[in-house]
């Protein structure tokens, strides 16, 4: 399900629609862990599955035990899928972001049981639709997948009520790379495979150039236009937001106004200096107004002044700047146009 790994399907073993065989989580990923979870709530748990705040069984209702029922397990199952969503969202994380779960069911149950809430809560929690091109395209470059699955028989668990205890793992993609932007990567990594055996592929991030739709359109078309060959960043301001600071050699997929992925730009040629320092050489590869060092340093000013304020930092002609070229390695078409190597 998560589109924070690649999912590893050999010929040579067999298939299941129920499971995955393996996954290479990308460095880009953040991973979350859950610990086992039971089927208990804040209230804690009755004999038959269901939350102590649940509606309570009726007076006359034969008495039941765990191992007599389906029901206990299916619906100890349901709470604990519940407990692992919410320690998900905690963390900014949704159920279609698990690649792998645990499953520890006490010897005895009927795994069916168990199976049926699983499938529940994944058509109640996980989209299958493909909206767009975009989203066409990385299922068709990474197919999405149901997650790794371990089922073990235990003779018993903590809780002695408990009948099940499930563990998942999810991963959620970084560095700002939306479907749109991770169908451009993938497509260029399968133009040019020797990144991946240089352990490139891993090392990539989505961004706008400026702030607001309109300064992204605008910058970017001098990208795609061979124009601007350059760009520079506030050092303060990177850090004060945790954002990576530039390096050679980085990758960086460019987003337009709305998000969408236009192009992938490979980091050259990384200096800092104050602002003040610019040289008229560095504001002719920037490409921006008239390539002047005066018109960069008056928007330049402009832009990192409002920057710092939104932050609460100083500024002065004396703020740190990371100097940073490019050249735009992808699209092929678009490269060819500029006659970007």
């Amino acid at each position: 399900m998560s589109k924070g790994v690649w999912y590893l399907e050999p010929p040579s073993i067999p298939k299941s629609p129920y499971f995955s065989s393996g996954v290479v989580i990308p460095p880009g990923s953040r991973v979350i862990e859950t610990g086992g979870q039971n089927g208990l709530a804040p209230e804690g748990l009755s004999p038959d599955g269901r939350a102590a705040s649940d509606e309570p069984a009726p007076p006359d209702a034969p008495a039941v035990t765990n191992a007599q029922t389906a029901d206990a397990l299916a619906g100890q199952t349901r709470r604990a899928l519940e407990n692992v969503r919410a320690i998900l969202a905690e963390a900014g994380a949704k159920p279609e972001d698990i690649f792998q779960v645990r499953i520890f069911l006490v010897e005895g149950q009927d795994p069916g049981a168990g199976f049926a809430a699983w499938q529940e809560f994944l058509a109640a929690h996980v989209r299958t639709s493909v909206d767009g091109q975009e989203d066409a395209a990385v299922h068709q470059l990474n197919p999405p997948r149901p997650p790794l699955v371990t089922v073990a028989i235990v003779a018993a668990l903590a809780l002695p009520e408990a009948l099940v205890e499930i563990e998942a793992r999810a991963a959620v993609p970084a560095d700002g790379m939306n479907d749109s932007a991770r169908a451009l990567w993938i497509e260029y990594l399968r133009a040019n495979p020797e990144l991946i055996a240089e352990g490139v592929c891993d090392d990539v991030q989505a961004w706008s150039f400026g702030a607001g739709k309109d300064m992204a359109d605008e910058l970017l078309a001098l990208v795609l236009a061979g124009t601007k060959r350059a760009t520079a960043s506030s050092l303060e301001a990177l850090l004060a937001e945790r954002e990576q600071v530039p390096r050679r050699g980085r990758h960086s997929v460019i987003l337009d106004g709305d998000g969408r992925a236009r192009c992938i730009i490979r980091t050259g040629e990384v200096t800092v200096g104050a602002l003040g320092e610019v040289t008229a050489a560095f504001a002719q590869r920037e490409g921006e107004g008239d390539g002047s060092r005066e018109y960069w340093l008056e928007g330049h000013r402009r832009f990192f002044g409002a920057e710092h304020r939104r932050l609460g930092l100083s500024f002065s002609d004396v703020i740190p700047v990371i100097y940073e070229e490019f050249e735009m390695v992808w699209p092929p078409e678009a490269v060819g146009a500029t006659g970007a190597v």
